[in-house]
């Protein structure tokens, strides 16, 4: 009888992809206001930090930034599939340079594997991305720690899609706001000479002598 034929090699098993590749974030360019987002400050550190949405771009006040990055975050919580692929990305500025960190974290977990960086913000809008694979189908906080430094931060857009997602443009960074025009200055519609009896032909009315 013939040998027998050696076994075939197993396929690798395929890398999972979440069924649902589009934008996991929900009002990821704070059109809505604020929800679901949520500033999380840590007085117990010393730090202090307000934020606003204005004209879809979160601004974050810092008046006391405490010691460390983690003592003011900006996050969200997402529901992420195991195995699968995402990248987090933000447009960010400040107020001046300084680093913030971008992290992906099970909640009250540490970082997956990926689920870091530290980019440098300048003055001018930057988009900054991270890729980062789940390691179990759960609830991911997505953050931006934002403590550590005084400095401003303001977020306009953020997103968090699975490998092969929507690769759609993010929309442009909102443009300021033009300066005012002056108000012209009025314009009387009859421009021809308003005094009567100018020249006094006519004799004294309607002008009149007042003595006190």
């Amino acid at each position: 009888p013939p040998p027998p034929s050696p076994s075939p090699s197993p396929s690798p098993s395929p890398t999972p992809i979440d069924p649902s590749s589009s934008q996991r974030l929900l009002n990821a360019g704070f059109s809505s206001g604020k929800a679901p987002w949520e500033l999380v400050v840590r007085t117990d550190k010393n730090a202090a930090a307000t934020w606003s949405v204005n004209n879809g771009v979160a601004n974050v006040q810092i008046s006391r930034s405490g010691t460390s990055s983690w003592h003011i975050i900006l996050q969200q919580e997402v529901s992420l599939v195991a195995g699968a692929t995402y990248e987090f990305s933000a447009r960010m500025k400040a107020s001046g340079n300084r680093r913030v960190a971008m992290q992906v974290r099970p909640v009250g977990g540490q970082s997956v594997d990926g689920g870091w960086g530290t980019p440098t913000l300048g003055t001018s809008w930057s988009t900054h991305s991270l890729t980062f694979r789940a390691p179990s189908s759960r609830t991911y906080e997505i953050v931006l720690r934002l403590g550590g430094d005084r400095k401003s931060v303001q977020v306009d857009w953020a997103r968090v899609v699975g490998e092969g997602g929507d690769s759609s443009p993010v929309p442009p960074p909102p443009s300021p706001s033009p300066s005012p025009s002056p108000s012209p200055t009025p314009i009387d519609p009859s421009s021809s000479q308003r005094l009567l009896n100018a020249g006094f032909s006519s004799g004294k009315a309607p002008w009149e002598l007042v003595v006190r």
